[in-house]
């Protein structure tokens, strides 16, 4: 990757998004209480988890910022 900037992100934005994207992500249904959601959290070291519908439908997520 360039030094220059303007080609660094140049570059950066001609790639597809599944060279960059995280494949081992945590997914939590919606009724789950934050208690087990900052447990798992912390145990998967993981900053993020994506909350589900009860069809498995994304409604959101939430992140270690949110218990900091």
């Amino acid at each position: 990757m360039s030094t220059n900037p303007e080609k660094a992100v140049s570059y950066v934005l001609s790639k597809y998004v599944t060279e960059y994207m995280d494949k081992d992500v945590l997914i939590l249904d919606m009724d789950t209480e934050t208690r087990e959601a900052a447990t798992m959290l912390r145990n998967y070291e993981r900053d993020d988890i994506i909350v589900v519908d009860k069809e498995k439908i994304p409604v959101g997520n939430c992140n270690r910022r949110r218990y900091s």
